[in-house]
């Protein structure tokens, strides 16, 4: 028991119950949405169930962003998106909001150990620092960022919650023939669409990799290409490479005691979690 931390990334599971389980409300309350809290109880206790642990660590997203400082387009484009959502739309990203807003004061209360966040850095940062300054620590990446690929080692895996899978080094090295310590020069390089990073123009992962690994003609244009933009590449590891810096040294609370679910469950009206997801 307790030989992992599950390391769970609290807005990419948002996100996934703001389209999956939005929905769901307090049987007292019809007015107050509980999908995302619920997701999250159910997907963390599950969790620690397959991988038998009481450690589990949430990271929450900075509203500001210091990448921002280094690139002002970084993401940008979610909010030009926003201006254009549907009055629905706007109601369930701002319940999402308010939901995980509610979340450290519960986590709290029910007695867990590791809650992090940063202003002006993400969850991807923390998870990062979290990784890399508890080196005898083995853990569990419970998010859909690709982004986290870079930390995947023989210590750390990333469970894909559709899936419901664990991903591995090894796994990563069959699909990608490159180590996970390259993957953010493959996104400096290629860019990256959801977080409005631009790399080079009509480069994509596959071409970044291919030129990493040598295997670009270096009589190609696409191989002039990368000669000549050495630039966008040094700007964009600084975006893309974890954790960005000046986030704080992260250390690890061993969890004595197990987390109080029933706590969680109560606030948003559930008799219990269990341990099958409502039907997505």
């Amino acid at each position: 028991m307790n030989d992992k931390y599950l390391l769970l990334d609290v807005a990419n599971l948002a996100h996934r119950a703001m389209h999956t389980v939005h929905e769901m409300r307090h049987p007292d309350d019809p007015n107050m949405a509980t999908g995302v809290l619920y997701q999250i109880g159910v997907t963390a206790e599950k969790l620690q169930g397959i991988y038998s642990t009481w450690n589990v660590a949430f990271y929450f997203d900075s509203r500001q962003s210091k990448r921002r400082e280094v690139y002002a387009g970084y993401k940008a484009d979610r909010e030009v998106k926003r201006t254009s959502e549907t009055d629905e739309m706007k109601l369930r990203r701002q319940q999402m909001y308010d939901q995980v807003s509610a979340l450290p004061k519960l986590l709290h209360q029910m007695g867990c150990q590791n809650i992090f966040g940063q202003t002006g850095y993400e969850a991807d940062d923390l998870i990062a620092s979290t990784v890399y300054n508890n080196p005898l620590e083995n853990f569990v990446i419970v998010s859909r960022d690709e982004d986290l690929l870079q930390l995947l080692s023989p210590s750390v895996c990333v469970h894909d919650v559709v899936t419901k899978e664990p991903y591995t080094v090894d796994d990563f090295w069959k699909e990608y023939e490159i180590s996970p310590t390259q993957w953010s020069s493959v996104k400096a390089w290629a860019g990256c669409a959801s977080d409005n990073v631009q790399g080079l123009p009509g480069v994509g992962e596959k071409t970044a990799i291919k030129f990493m690994r040598g295997k670009l003609a270096e009589t190609s244009s696409k191989y002039k290409l990368f000669v000549d933009n050495l630039d966008v590449y040094v700007r964009n590891m600084e975006l893309v490479r974890l954790p960005l810096k000046g986030v704080n040294e992260i250390k690890l609370t061993p969890q004595a005691t197990p987390i109080k679910w029933s706590i969680l469950a109560e606030h948003i009206g559930a008799v219990t979690f269990g341990w099958d997801m409502p039907n997505e």
